[in-house]
Parts: C-alpha cells; sequence; structure tokens
C-alpha cells in the first residue's frame, strides 16, 4: 500500500483524492459527499467497518484508491489504521473489482480472522464511479438479538438502495452524522413500528408516551403525522417535536427499492439539553445586543447634552472644545451602535469607520470647505476592542488633518486606506496638505495627537508612524488579539 496523504480538511481530500484517481464527474463528487455525510449510519446498523473505494484510472493492474473510511460505533473497528489515500492493490479488492464491472453486490468468503468482507457498488445516474466495501465480523452462529437482527435488516435494504443510486436521499448532507445509537424505529410500509431501540423508546417517554412502541403506528406518535407523510410521500424528513419541556428531534429514512416502499427508519435524538443551551446563548445574545442598544442611547444623550452646553458658551476655545467631545463620543456610540446589530463581540469596521467619516464630513463642514474625505480597503470584522480606540484615533486623524493641513488651501483630499495582513491591520490616514512642522511630536502636539498617542501605545499595543513627503500620511498598526499565524 501506498503512503497516506494525512489529516485534511475531509471535503478537500475527498475532491483531491477524485482527481488522483481520475475518471470521476463532478456530480458524481457530489454524490460521495453526500454518502460520506451520513454513512456513520449506514456502519452502525451493519456493524462493520466502510471503505469508499474508486479504481485508479491510469493503473494497468486494476489498482483501487481508498477514498473514505468511517468506523462503526456499535462494535469495534476492524481498522484501527487510516487507509484514506491508500491503495488497495487488484489481489486485494476482487469483490470490489467484480461489484464495480457487474453492477451487483459481492460477499466474499469470511477470511482466517472470520472478517466478512461486502463490496457494494455505488450508483450514479447511469454510472458505477465507486464500491461502497463492508468488511465486518459475522455474529458466528449466536443467536442474534432483535436489535442487531433489525439493525441488519436496515443496513441491506440501504445498501440496496445505494445500488439503485437513490440513497443517500438529497439534502440528507445538512443532517450532519445521524447517529443510530442515539435511538432507532424501524417502520413497515404502513408506518407499524416494527422495532424501537431502548434509547428511542426513553426518547418518547420524555415526550409522554408510555404506551409500547412496537406495534403503534407512527402517526399516532406527538408530531407523527409529519413523520407519516413522508414515509408515505417517500421523502427523507427531519423534524422536532416538544412537550412538557422535552425536545426530541426525528429523521425519517423511507426504505425505496425499484419504485416500492419498503418501510422505513427513525433516527431518533433527545435533544433536549442541546436546545435548551441554544436558548440560553439567544437570550445572553439578546441581552448583550440590548446592553450594546442602551449604551450607544447614553452615549448620545450625553452628546447631547454637550452640544447643548456648547451653544450656552461664549469662548469658541471652550465651545471647539466640546465639539470635539461630541465627536468623540458619537464615534463610541457608533460603535455600540453596530454592536447591537450583530451577534457576538464583532463589527464590520469597515462599516463603523464609513459612518464616522460622514459624521466627520458634517460635524467639520469639509464639504463646504472642498476637503474629499473617503475610505479605502477593507478589514472585515473586528472585535470591540480593537474597533472601538481605533475608530476614535482615526477620528482624531482626520479631524487633526482637516484643521490643519489644509492652510491657506481652498480644496483638499484625506483618504482613509485599511489593510488586514498576518494578524495586523493596518489604517493609513493620508492628506495632500501642507505637511508637518520639522519640530512635529506626539508630545507636543495638541490633546487630539495625544489621545492617539496614548491609545495606540496603551489600549491598542499597537505603533504609529509618519510619512512625510507631499502632504502627510500617518500609519497605524494593530496586532489583533488572540490571532496565530498558521
Amino acid at each position: 500500500m501506498s503512503s497516506s496523504f494525512g489529516d485534511t480538511h475531509v471535503s478537500t481530500l475527498l475532491e483531491e483524492l477524485c482527481q488522483r484517481a481520475g475518471g470521476i464527474r463532478p456530480e458524481e463528487v457530489d454524490h460521495f459527499h453526500r454518502l460520506v455525510a451520513v454513512w456513520q449510519m449506514l456502519a452502525d446498523l451493519s456493524f462493520a467497518d466502510l471503505l469508499l473505494v474508486t479504481p485508479i484510472q491510469d493503473s494497468p493492474d486494476g489498482d483501487m484508491i481508498v477514498l473514505a473510511q468511517t468506523r462503526p460505533d456499535s462494535t469495534q473497528t476492524l481498522f484501527p489504521d487510516d487507509h484514506v489515500g491508500t491503495a488497495l492493490v487488484a489481489e486485494n479488492a476482487q469483490e470490489a473489482r467484480t461489484a464495480l464491472e457487474t453492477g451487483k453486490p459481492q460477499r466474499g468468503a469470511a477470511d482466517g480472522r472470520g472478517v466478512l468482507r461486502v463490496a457494494v457498488p455505488v450508483r450514479v445516474g447511469d454510472r458505477i464511479p465507486a464500491v461502497l466495501v463492508r468488511e465486518g465480523m459475522p455474529f458466528g452462529g449466536r443467536r442474534v438479538s432483535s436489535l442487531e437482527e433489525a439493525y441488519q435488516q436496515c443496513a441491506e435494504t440501504l445498501h440496496r438502495m445505494i445500488v439503485e443510486g437513490v440513497f443517500p436521499y438529497p439534502g440528507m448532507q445538512e443532517w450532519g452524522s445521524p447517529r443510530v445509537s442515539d435511538g432507532l424505529l424501524q417502520l413497515a410500509p404502513s408506518g407499524l413500528i416494527l422495532f424501537a431501540s431502548p434509547n428511542a423508546t426513553a426518547a418518547h417517554r420524555r415526550l409522554g408516551v408510555y404506551t409500547q412502541l412496537v406495534g403503534t403506528n407512527v402517526s399516532d406518535l406527538p408530531g407523527g403525522k409529519a413523520l407519516s407523510a413522508a414515509l408515505e410521500g417517500q421523502v427523507p424528513l427531519e423534524a422536532e417535536v416538544e412537550m412538557g419541556g422535552a425536545v426530541v428531534s426525528r429523521r425519517v429514512v423511507p426504505f425505496v427499492v425499484a419504485g416500492e416502499l419498503l418501510g422505513g427508519i427513525v433516527l431518533v435524538q433527545d435533544v433536549t439539553e442541546l436546545r435548551r443551551r441554544d436558548r440560553m446563548l439567544m437570550y445572553k445574545d439578546a441581552v448583550i445586543r440590548e446592553i450594546h442598544h442602551r449604551v450607544k442611547n447614553n452615549l448620545q444623550t450625553i452628546a447631547s447634552l454637550l452640544r447643548l452646553q456648547s451653544r450656552r458658551l461664549g469662548s469658541d476655545e471652550a465651545r471647539e472644545a466640546l465639539e470635539e467631545s461630541v465627536r468623540r463620543v458619537s464615534t463610541i456610540a457608533l460603535v455600540h451602535e453596530t454592536l447591537s446589530q450583530a451577534s457576538g463581540d464583532l463589527v464590520d469596521f469597515g462599516e463603523v469607520l464609513r459612518g464616522v467619516v460622514r459624521m466627520l464630513q458634517d460635524g467639520l463642514g469639509l464639504d463646504q470647505r472642498r476637503i474629499g474625505c473617503e475610505v479605502r480597503g477593507e478589514v472585515g470584522e473586528l472585535p470591540a476592542v480593537v474597533a472601538t480606540p481605533l475608530s476614535l484615533v482615526i477620528t482624531e486623524l482626520v479631524q487633526n488633518a482637516a484643521e490643519h493641513a489644509f492652510e491657506d488651501r481652498e480644496e483638499g483630499t484625506i483618504s482613509v486606506g485599511l489593510e488586514r495582513t498576518n494578524g495586523t491591520v493596518r489604517a493609513t490616514v493620508a492628506d495632500d496638505g501642507i505637511g508637518l512642522p520639522d519640530d512635529f511630536s506626539w508630545e507636543s502636539g495638541g490633546l487630539g495627537l495625544k489621545i492617539v498617542s496614548a491609545l495606540v501605545d496603551h489600549e491598542l499595543k499597537g505603533s504609529l508612524e509618519v510619512e512625510a513627503g507631499e502632504g502627510t500620511r500617518i500609519h497605524v498598526r494593530v496586532p489583533l488579539p488572540g490571532y496565530r499565524e498558521t
């Protein structure tokens, strides 16, 4: 056998291996994805390990390659090693080769360990591009329990559907990985329950069903009309029912062979605790958003009070200082407004910054002064601990440029550039004004520049760089918290 490709994302690896094998159509790759998404159920029902194999197109000896592998939760695995990406030589793949050529399942003889291999052709449209190899230990002549018998019957029917190309159903990949051990009902074509696993019985006890499930029609269960309709309509269904504080998820898989309904299964899972945690998370998220909303409202109230106070002042200097405070408070309020509409503690920083620029254009009268101001680039979502101080820094830099860069000028341009690379956000505030004085320093500047220096150094743990020339460019580099370079 050749060596494995190593650990890669399942979806990417499956597509890569299909390309290596050659000759596999895109719709067949999609079918493989659907099968692999739900085949844990097949492994558990079969009490067997499953390998999805396909022929290597350029192999003169008819070798095959393992596209995917899964192990059963219902019994001990026979394959502790990972075989995905390895070659299955022709002499060890006789059943698989025959199943591929004939389109019929092939059952080999038990080997010296007592392992039985079954090869199930996987049909997609008019072709059989792969084979499902099932390897497991037979029950060795002992008495088979009702659970084992029901599981095996269901597995055999599903394998027949795979041969016909009707399983898995479209959309089943959205179910995640269904687990038989959570609970299973076996149904007759009429909807009569033929078998109920202990976990399925326990889940329905939580719904208040204390009668014997076996012999009951599935339509008589709580929410059972939808299950019955799905079975009769020969379509899969995923639905939840809630009663008395308990929540049970049920997934219907109809058995259809040669166009005939042969019954089906219902995979049952008690998801009461999962839904309780979901509701708690939703409640906490709503509370956090409400807090941000109220903080935003309070900040806007403070800004309004400061604005009213500035109108009563006779000193131009004092009025200007209050107006600057209003802009700072309004900038913080914009961040909280975005957080109040988002889920979690992340904000679209580009959206926030464009709102800040619009506010500055109005507050500083940039349009009347024919000073253009624009935002270029994107950095995506940023945590609030970065977005709030960084937006304040950019507010101060834009305001400083608007006040000092265009003295004796009738027009100008201010731009804010955003860039995100390797866990670092860079914001560049540039203008085409008169430039900085020769003796410029952050310490000797006004309150706004001192605020910028303090926020970048202490809050953001970043750096400032001034680039002089035609106009001024100030670069702010900020590391993102918790970033790990891969």
